[in-house]
C-alpha cells in the first residue's frame, strides 16, 4: 500500500480491493512546525467505518465512534438528526452520526487534509448504474460462479490450511 501510494500519490485508493479505512500521513512536504498531508480513504462499499471530526487543522478519525470521544477533542454532545434517524430507521443515515460534529467519511471516498487547514474530497468509486442484460440462465450463472472463484482465489491465502467460516447467510454457504 505504501509503494503503490508513493508511485501514484493519493490516486492509489483507485487501485485497492476489498474492505479498508486507512489514513495516510505524508512528511515530505510539511515543515518543520507543519502538519503532515493526511489522506483518509474508506473502501468502495463502506464495509469498514472512518469516523471524522475537524478541529481547525487538527483532524480526529477513528474506525469507531468511542475512539473519536477517546481523543477528547470531541464533545459527547448528540446530534439530534442523527437521534431521529436512530429512532426512526434504527440506526444513523450517513455520513451523520450520533454526534455533533462527526461525521463518516463516505464509501468509495478519499479526503486529504493539507497543511494548514483545507481539505479536498474524491469520490474514487461509485457503483455503476444498473442495466437489464438478456442471458441465459447457464450464462448468468457461469458469470456468478466466475465471480465467487475469482473472490476465493484473492482471499485464500494463508500459511495453513484454512477452513471457511459459516455465518448462515448466503455467501457464506455458497463458498463452503
Amino acid at each position: 500500500v505504501l509503494a503503490l501510494y508513493l508511485e501514484r500519490r493519493a490516486s492509489f485508493v483507485e487501485n485497492l480491493r476489498g474492505m479498508f479505512a486507512l489514513a495516510g500521513f505524508d512528511f515530505r512536504e510539511a515543515g518543520r512546525d507543519m502538519a503532515p498531508t493526511r489522506l483518509l480513504a474508506r473502501d468502495p462499499f463502506g464495509i469498514t467505518p472512518l469516523y471524522v471530526a475537524q478541529r481547525g487543522s487538527c483532524v480526529v478519525f477513528g474506525s469507531e465512534l468511542k475512539a473519536v470521544l477517546a481523543s477528547g477533542l470531541v464533545e459527547r454532545d448528540v446530534d439530534p438528526a442523527g437521534l431521529v434517524d436512530f429512532l426512526t430507521h434504527g440506526f444513523v443515515i450517513q455520513p451523520a452520526t450520533m454526534l455533533r460534529g462527526v461525521r463518516a467519511l463516505e464509501p468509495g471516498t478519499a479526503e486529504l487534509f493539507r497543511p494548514g487547514g483545507g481539505s479536498t474530497k474524491t469520490v474514487f468509486y461509485q457503483l455503476p448504474k444498473s442495466s437489464s442484460r438478456r442471458e441465459s440462465l447457464e450464462d448468468a450463472a457461469s458469470r456468478v460462479r466466475h465471480a465467487i472463484d475469482e473472490s476465493i482465489r484473492l482471499h485464500a491465502f494463508a500459511d495453513a490450511k484454512v477452513g471457511a467460516f459459516l455465518s448462515g447467510g448466503i455467501d457464506s454457504a455458497i463458498v463452503a
